[in-house]
C-alpha cells in the first residue's frame, strides 16, 4: 500500500467518525412511525369502504329483509332502520376517500422528508470519503496507463517476432482496455478514465531492444513498429 493511499484511508476513517447522525435518526424514526400510522389509517379506511361497497352492493336483499319485518311485526320504524341509508353510506365513502387522498399525501411527504434527511448525511459521507476515491482513481489510472504501454510493447513485438505469449497479452488488454479509454464523439466528451488516442507510442527500451532484428535482412522480414493502433 502506497504512502499516500494509507493517508487518505486514515482520513476517510476519521471524517466518517467525527458524522453525528443522532438527530438524522431521530427524526427518521419519528417520521416513519407516523407513516406507519398513516399506512394504518388508510388500511381501516379502505376496508371501510369494501363494506360499505358490498352494503350498497346488497340494497335488494336489504329491502327484502325490511319488507319480511314489516309483514311479521308491522313495525315501520323498525323495518326502516334495518336497510342502510344508501346517499349516506356513499356520503361516508366519499369523505373516506378523500382522507386516504390526504394520508397518502401525508405519507409522500414524510417520503421526501426521509430522503432530504439521508442525501444530507449521504453528502457527508460522500465529503469524507471523496480524497479515498480521488486517490484510488488516480491508481486506477496510472495503472491503465500502464497496461497500454504494455500494450504497445507486447503489439510490437507480435509484430515483429509473431511471438505466441506477446499474441495472447495483446488479445486480452485488447478486450479489457477498451471501457476505460475514454471516447471523442462530436462533443469530445471523455466518458473513460485516461484520454483517447488514436495510435500509442512503443516504449524506447522495446525499440532498442528489437532493434537488432534489422541486421537480419532478407531471412526475417517482419519489422516492429515505432507506434501502434490503439486496442479497441
Amino acid at each position: 500500500m502506497s504512502a499516500p493511499l494509507a493517508k487518505a484511508l486514515d482520513a476517510t476513517s476519521k471524517a466518517i467518525a467525527m458524522i453525528d447522525a443522532t438527530d438524522a435518526n431521530r427524526l427518521i424514526a419519528g417520521l416513519e412511525t407516523e407513516r406507519a400510522e398513516f399506512e394504518a389509517a388508510i388500511t381501516l379506511a379502505e376496508t371501510r369502504c369494501s363494506e360499505i361497497a358490498i352494503a350498497l352492493d346488497e340494497g335488494t336483499r336489504d329491502g327484502r329483509i325490511v319488507a319480511d319485518e314489516l309483514l311479521a311485526a308491522g313495525d315501520v320504524l323498525t323495518a326502516a332502520r334495518l336497510a342502510p341509508d344508501a346517499d349516506q353510506l356513499r356520503s361516508e365513502k366519499d369523505s373516506l376517500r378523500a382522507g386516504i387522498k390526504d394520508l397518502r399525501r401525508r405519507i409522500e411527504t414524510a417520503d421526501g422528508e426521509i430522503a432530504g434527511i439521508r442525501e444530507g448525511i449521504g453528502n457527508e459521507v460522500r465529503a469524507a470519503a471523496g480524497p479515498l476515491a480521488a486517490g484510488l482513481q488516480a491508481q486506477a489510472v496510472e495503472a491503465i496507463e500502464h497496461l497500454l504501454e504494455i500494450f504497445a510493447a507486447v503489439e510490437a513485438i507480435n509484430w515483429g517476432t509473431r511471438s505466441h505469449n506477446a499474441l495472447l497479452v495483446a488479445n486480452v488488454l485488447r478486450r479489457a482496455l477498451p471501457p476505460a479509454i475514454g471516447a471523442t464523439g462530436v462533443s469530445g466528451q471523455r466518458d473513460g478514465l485516461v484520454v483517447h488516442r488514436e495510435r500509442l507510442d512503443v516504449p524506447t527500451g522495446v525499440l532498442e531492444a528489437l532493434a537488432g532484428l534489422g541486421r537480419l535482412g532478407a531471412a526475417h522480414e517482419l519489422n516492429v513498429p515505432k507506434a501502434v493502433a490503439r486496442p479497441w
